[in-house]
């Protein structure tokens, strides 16, 4: 998710006012210097995100390998707790898979290991999806130009498939299409970045992005409208990016949508000391409606736009990024602990994925 992670090493410098506001009245300075973060808006009002109504989902003998999650903090037993299949592990972590589960590997933010760390891990996972890159289009994650992350992904597909033939790769998983943010600085477009990087490509190398899945990040990053988590416009980003595939010869590519989920659960927050905390409770009632009109969405869906994979941010997330006081999004589980309880939002997902 819009996410600056510790385990990811990345060094970002606060400079900010250490003055106590509101995000309605702050000044326009006095902001966390992050893409995505909230800034000054006109009004932080409760959220008033249209409710759409997705067709009935009847659970489906196929539907629950579609239903994954990703694990940043949280043991991976707990995936199999779920009774979910598949997972994304983050970079540089090499735990095994539990018995009856699958995990999909992010390889690289911005720059990717080295060769012999590539092929080390290619032949000890054979067959595994790879995500190359997370955020290229975002400066605190991947910050990668269009032209660069071409050049990286020609390299990694030939030192991985040397090593694995069987290996597949998952990419560019640009944050957004067309919807950027509202109440936040901005990045560039995820649909721009896209069509650049694969013009670049065909360009230096002749050929399409070796990409055997296409994927995104979808996120209503709203801060003018809390809790934040417009199902109907992720939707829109999802749509969005199966309709360029379509039209520029890449039908029958399947879609990935390798993060959804919301950034903040609460109906306000407060800034003090450049970090937004939270006030009110947790708006249960909101996130079970988003989970419930998305994954309905996607589950009937996903055949016709071959969607053949989602993954909710995050299991469970104990480290909040600099610019939170704590994690304010959904969590399947209640802790990082194996035994730590299921959430309401954690039932509520596996029933979604047609489990009992």
């Amino acid at each position: 998710m819009l996410k600056r992670r510790a385990i990811y090493a990345l060094v970002v410098v606060l400079a900010i006012a250490a003055v106590p506001a509101t995000l309605a009245t702050r000044d326009r300075q006095d902001r966390p210097p992050f893409s995505y973060g909230p800034q000054l808006a006109p009004s932080a009002a409760p959220s008033t995100a249209t409710v759409f109504a997705p067709p009935a989902m009847a659970p489906l003998p196929a539907s629950l390998v579609r239903f994954g999650v990703n694990v940043m903090d949280g043991d991976v037993e707990q995936v199999r707790t779920l009774g979910l299949q598949w997972f994304i592990l983050p970079a540089g972590d090499l735990r095994t898979a539990p018995t009856g589960t699958t995990a999909a590997r992010l390889l690289f933010i911005g720059e990717p290991p080295s060769d012999a760390e590539m092929q080390a891990r290619a032949r000890r996972f054979p067959g595994t999806y790879w995500l190359i890159g997370n955020e290229p289009n975002v400066r605190e994650q991947g910050d990668l130009s269009p032209e660069r992350y071409a050049r990286l992904l020609h390299h990694v597909a030939g030192v991985l498939r040397a090593a694995d033939p069987a290996a597949k790769l998952v990419g560019p998983n640009v944050l957004n299409w067309t919807f950027i943010c509202e109440g936040c600085p901005g990045y560039p477009e995820g649909r721009a970045w896209t069509e650049a990087m694969r013009a670049a490509y065909r360009a230096l190398f002749s050929a399409e992005p070796p990409l055997d899945v296409w994927s995104l990040h979808a996120y209503d990053i709203d801060w003018l409208r809390l809790p934040n988590g417009d199902a109907a416009r992720n939707v829109a980003q999802i749509e969005g990016m199966r309709s360029w595939l379509d039209s520029v010869g890449l039908r029958s590519a399947p879609l990935w949508v390798t993060e959804i989920g919301i950034h903040w659960g609460y109906p306000g927050l407060e800034i003090r000391s450049g970090v937004a905390h939270p006030t009110g409770d947790f708006d249960h009632e909101h996130a079970g409606r988003y989970l419930r009109e998305l994954a309905g969405w996607l589950a009937a869906n996903a055949e016709a736009a071959r969607i053949e994979k989602w993954f909710l941010w995050v299991l469970s997330w104990k480290t909040a990024e600099p610019w939170q006081s704590q994690w304010t999004g959904i969590s399947l589980m209640a802790g990082p602990e194996r035994d730590a309880p299921v959430t309401p939002a954690g039932r509520l997902y596996r029933q979604l994925a047609g489990l009992p």
